[in-house]
Formats: C-alpha cells, sequence, structure tokens
C-alpha cells in the first residue's frame, strides 16, 4: 500500500479495500507519526475491537491449508521436527551491533538441538525448516542482510538435511501465502525449535502449543540471551 497517497481511513476503504464488508488484518502497523513509511491514519474509528492475533487462524485460506498438507505428505509424513529462524531479530540493533557472527553461533546452537532430539529417535526423522532469510522470507532491511549469506547460513544447518517449502511448486508468489503455509507446517510438527524471537514466531508457537497437549507449554526450554530466543516446544 502506498501510504502516501493512501492518507486517511476514507481512501483505504474505497480504493485499497474497496468497501468489502469483511476484512482481516493478521497486524496492522500504521498510525504512527514516527515512522513515515507506515500508514499515517488511525484506523480505531472503525475497528473498536482488534481480534486477537491467536483466534486469526479461522479465517487462512482452505486452498493455502490444502496446499501445506500436501506438501506434508509428500515431503515430511506423519512425523517430523520444524524448525522456525528468524535472523532479523537476532541482528536487530539493541546496546551492541549484533552481525553475522551471532547468527551463525545462535543457528549452530540450533542445531545442536535438533540434532540432540534426533538421537533419541529409533530412525531417522525429516526436518521441516522456514526462515526470513529465504527468498520469500521478510522483505525487512536485516532479513535482506543475512538473505547475501544465505549459503553459509544453511551450510551450518546441513547436518539436518532440512526440507525447505518451495512455493514456486504450488505456483504461489505472494509472501504472506507462503508465510501462513509454512506456519501450518511448522505448528504441525513433533516438535518446534525457534530461533530469534519476534511476533510471527510467537504466533507459530501459539498454534504450535494449540495442538499439542497443554502439558507441552511447561515443557518448553528456552533460552535468552544471545539469540534473543532459543527454544525447543
Amino acid at each position: 500500500m502506498n501510504v502516501f497517497a493512501v492518507d486517511s481511513v476514507e481512501k483505504f476503504e474505497n480504493e485499497v479495500i474497496e468497501r468489502l464488508p469483511c476484512v482481516g488484518f493478521d497486524e496492522w502497523r500504521g498510525s504512527n507519526k514516527r515512522y513515515p513509511y507506515r500508514a499515517q491514519f488511525d484506523l480505531s474509528s472503525v475497528v473498536s475491537k482488534p481480534m486477537p492475533t491467536h483466534q486469526a487462524a479461522i479465517f487462512f485460506s482452505s486452498k493455502l491449508l490444502h496446499v501445506a498438507r500436501d506438501f506434508m505428505t509428500k515431503n515430511l509424513g506423519p512425523l517430523y521436527f520444524a524448525m522456525h529462524i528468524r535472523v532479523e531479530r537476532i541482528l536487530k540493533l539493541g546496546r551492541t551491533v549484533r552481525d553475522m557472527a551471532a547468527v551463525k553461533e545462535c543457528i549452530s546452537n540450533l542445531t545442536v538441538r535438533v540434532q540432540k532430539h534426533e538421537n533419541y529417535s529409533t530412525a531417522p526423522v525429516p526436518v521441516f525448516l522456514a526462515s526470513d532469510f529465504a527468498e520469500y522470507g521478510s522483505s525487512s532491511r536485516r532479513a535482506r542482510q543475512a538473505r547475501q549469506s544465505s549459503k553459509s547460513l544453511i551450510r551450518i544447518l546441513a547436518p539436518l538435511k532440512p526440507v525447505v517449502f518451495q512455493p514456486s511448486a504450488y505456483n504461489l508468489t505472494d509472501r504472506g501465502a507462503v508465510a501462513i503455509v509454512e506456519m501450518n507446517i511448522l505448528a504441525s510438527g513433533e516438535h518446534l525449535f525457534v530461533v530469534g524471537g519476534g511476533t510471527f514466531q510467537k504466533w507459530i508457537a501459539s498454534q504450535f502449543l494449540k495442538r499439542k497437549s497443554v502439558n507441552r507449554k511447561s515443557n518448553t526450554n528456552c533460552e535468552n540471551r544471545l539469540c534473543n530466543s532459543l527454544c525447543c516446544l
């Protein structure tokens, strides 16, 4: 959306959503005068009661859910581990500037955790990988920076022989559509391993825990230091 051309709720309703009677937003980041690249109008006048993020999954496209199920059936089977890596959150500026060395250390630590779980299995377990440094990952500056080093990051993960989703096989070109498919694949794994943190990753974890037993949450093992979050669910 061109936030400079669409500068009012009226223009948004008429020109962007074309006055559709029902519209859902995964996440709205407008209404912030500090960031001119965000929308500058306030939706609170027309959205009186925002829906919690974890409830938004009921609006997922049935086509995208079918794509996720088809991919799992053909490439993973009923039992697999799932990994989600959010590099941009590791690179985010804090008190000190984080660099790719920190990213590589975090991914290495995650790889070790997955390998430990693999050793407990009597048979090889496929590992599904989704990350923001993939081709259809995040469009943020930090994710683009990480994408330039994607080959070296994938080499760290090589011992796991990770399986990745190929959007072209299903004629998907939209980042949002790819994210929804990957979220459903991640949430269906036997174990979920995440690193980096962030809102989207929390949503994935929420979907995963919802599908698993309540006791799984109490067994969640996380570390919060260099990697923002490094968790095994």
